[in-house]
C-alpha cells in the first residue's frame, strides 16, 4: 500500500495534529500501515521534528523488528535507524541500561524468562509442602508455571505482593464475617484432615462455579452434589424422591460444601500471595530480574527522577503504539510517564483493535483503551490545572485482506462481543465474495484431524500446476491441537512442516 491509497480514515489518523488519538483498527485495515505513514508525515512536514523525537512501541519483540522493517523501506536505513522503535520490555531495558545507576539494577543482573521463573520457584517449594489448594506432591513444574504467571500478570496490573496478601485478608475476613467466629479454622481443619479426596473433587467442583459464575451458580452446584451423596447412588436425586433421612443428609452437607468451596477460594489468594513474596524476596536476594520487574523498575526510575522523566518527555514529540489492545496497566502507565509533559500537547496515538487481543483468550481486550481515554481524557497529575483535551478516535473498518464472506462471518461472531467502542462499525469488505466459510463439528480430535487432512487432500487437487504442498495452510490455536493433525499427515505420506 502507498501513501496514495490510504482510505479517508487512515488519512485522518496519518494526519492527526496534536492531541491524543485512538486509531481503532479492525483486523486487515492497515494498522501498521498508518503508524508507518504517520511517523513518515510527522518528519515529511515538521522541519524541526527529528527522527530521536519519535518514539514507537508495540508488544513483542517479532513486531517491533517487522516495524523496524517497514521504517527502513519506508524513510531509508539512515533515518529508520534514529527512531526508537522497541516493544515495551525492550524499551524498558534500555531505560534501565542507560540509568542503571539511579535504579539500582546491577551491572550483571540476569533477565529471568519462563523457565527461568520455574526453576526460581522450584528452589522455594519447601517453603510450600503446606499448601492445601495447590498440591505440589506431583506434577509441581506444572504448577509453578501457574505461579509464574500469576506473578507476572500482578505485575502487568501493579499489584505488589504486600496488596496481593491484604486482598487475600479482607477475603478471609469476609469469610469468617459471613461465617462467624472460628469458622475460619473449623473449614481449613476439615479441608485438611476430614475430607476424602472424593469430597475434595466436589468442593473444587463447587468452587469453580462461584468463582467462574456467582454464588446462584455455586449454591445450585452444591445442592446437587449434597443430594447426589445423600442418595450414595451416584445420582443427584430431586428432593422429593429422597428419604427423610437423605434430605436431612443432604440439608446438612450443602451449606458445608458452600463453606469449605468458599474456604478453598481464600486459601488460593492466601497460597499465590505467599509465593509472590517469597518470589520476589527470592529475586532481589538473587540481583535478577522478570520481565514484570523490569518494567515496574522502569516505573519506579521514572516517578523516583522527575529529572529523567523531564528529559524523555521533552525528547519524545510523537509516541506511537501499534497492536495497542494487548498493553497492560503498567505498559499504559509508562506510556503516560514518556508521553506527556510540562508545555507540550500529548501527542500520543494507540493503534489496535478492540476486538480482538491474542495475549488474553477472555474477550475483546476493551480495557487497554478505556484506560488510555480515562487518563489521557484528564489533566495529569503534574498539571491539574490544564485544560482537558479530550481523546479523540478513528475507527477503520475496510479489511483488504480476506475475501467477503469471511468478513460477513467474523462480523457475525464479533458482534457478540459485549464491550465495543466500534460497535457500530463492522468490517467492511473490499475483495470479492470468495468461498463460503464451512464450519465442521466434529466428534473428537481424531475426527478433526480426519476432517482437515481430507480438506487438504481436495484442496491440493484444486491447485494448478506446478502444485506445492506449502501453498496450504492449516492454523491452529494451541500446540496441543496439532498433534492428531500431524500424525495423520504422517500416515498420509503427506509432507509439512511446523511453524511456531
Amino acid at each position: 500500500m502507498t501513501r496514495f491509497d490510504l482510505s479517508p480514515a487512515q488519512r485522518r489518523a496519518v494526519e492527526w495534529g496534536d492531541g491524543p488519538l485512538m486509531v481503532l483498527a479492525g483486523a486487515g485495515t492497515g494498522k501498521t500501515t498508518v503508524v508507518i505513514e504517520r511517523v513518515k508525515h510527522l518528519l515529511a512536514t515538521d522541519p524541526e521534528l527529528l527522527p530521536e523525537n519519535v518514539l514507537v512501541l508495540t508488544y513483542n519483540v517479532r513486531a517491533a523488528g517487522e516495524l523496524v522493517e517497514r521504517f527502513e523501506e519506508a524513510l531509508g536505513v539512515d533515518v529508520a535507524s534514529r527512531l526508537w522503535v522497541h516493544n515495551f520490555h525492550s524499551f524498558g531495558y534500555r531505560l534501565l541500561r542507560e540509568h542503571r545507576t539511579e535504579a539500582n539494577v546491577a551491572r550483571d543482573a540476569e533477565l529471568l524468562d519462563e523457565v527461568g521463573q520455574r526453576l526460581l520457584l522450584r528452589d522455594l517449594l519447601p517453603h510450600m509442602r503446606e499448601f492445601l489448594y495447590y498440591d505440589l506432591t506431583w506434577n509441581a513444574m506444572s504448577t509453578f508455571g501457574r505461579f509464574a504467571e500469576m506473578i507476572s500478570r500482578a505485575k502487568d496490573e501493579l499489584v505488589t505482593p504486600a496488596e496481593y496478601a491484604a486482598y487475600a485478608e479482607r477475603q478471609r475476613a469476609a469469610f469468617t464475617e459471613r461465617h462467624g467466629p472460628g469458622s475460619w479454622e473449623a473449614a481449613v481443619e476439615d479441608l485438611r484432615a476430614g475430607r476424602s479426596e472424593a469430597e475434595i473433587d466436589v468442593i473444587r467442583d463447587v468452587r469453580g462455579q462461584l468463582v467462574r459464575h456467582g454464588e446462584e451458580a455455586g449454591d445450585d452446584r452444591a445442592d446437587r452434589e449434597a443430594r447426589r451423596r445423600a442418595d450414595g447412588s451416584g445420582r443427584a436425586t430431586s428432593w422429593n424422591r429422597l428419604s427423610p433421612e437423605q434430605a436431612d443428609l443432604a440439608r446438612e452437607l450443602k451449606p458445608t460444601y458452600l463453606r469449605d468451596a468458599q474456604a478453598l477460594e481464600v486459601l488460593r489468594l492466601q497460597e499465590e500471595a505467599t509465593v509472590y513474596r517469597l518470589y520476589q524476596e527470592e529475586l532481589a536476594q538473587r540481583g535478577q530480574l522478570d520481565f514484570g520487574e523490569q518494567m515496574a523498575r522502569t516505573i519506579a526510575l521514572l516517578q523516583a527522577r522527575p529529572n529523567l522523566a523531564l528529559r524523555y518527555q521533552q525528547q519524545f514529540r510523537h509516541v506511537l503504539v501499534d497492536e495497542f489492545q494487548d498493553a497492560n496497566m503498567a505498559q499504559i502507565q509508562l506510556l503516560e510517564l514518556v508521553g506527556r509533559g510540562m508545555d507540550k500537547p500529548d501527542n500520543v496515538v494507540v493503534v489496535g483493535d478492540d476486538d480482538q487481543s491474542i495475549y488474553r483468550f477472555r474477550g475483546a481486550s476493551y480495557a487497554a483503551f478505556e484506560r488510555f481515554r480515562t487518563r489521557f481524557g484528564a489533566a495529569p497529575s503534574f498539571d491539574p490545572g490544564r485544560p482537558v483535551v479530550p481523546v479523540a478516535s478513528v475507527p477503520l473498518v475496510e479489511n483488504r485482506r480476506s475475501m467477503s464472506h469471511v468478513i460477513d462471518a467474523a462480523n457475525r461472531v464479533i458482534e457478540h462481543n459485549e464491550a465495543r467502542l466500534k460497535a457500530t462499525e463492522p468490517l467492511l469488505p473490499t475483495r470479492p465474495e470468495g468461498r463460503q466459510v464451512e464450519v465442521v463439528i466434529a466428534q473428537d480430535p481424531e475426527d478433526e484431524a480426519e476432517a482437515i487432512v481430507e480438506r487438504i487432500r481436495e484442496a491440493w487437487e484444486a491447485l494448478p500446476e506446478p502444485r506445492r504442498w506449502a501453498e496450504i495452510a492449516v492454523l491452529y490455536r494451541r500446540h496441543a491441537h496439532r498433534l492428531e493433525i500431524v500424525e495423520r499427515l504422517r500416515r498420509e505420506s503427506i509432507p509439512y512442516s511446523v511453524i511456531g
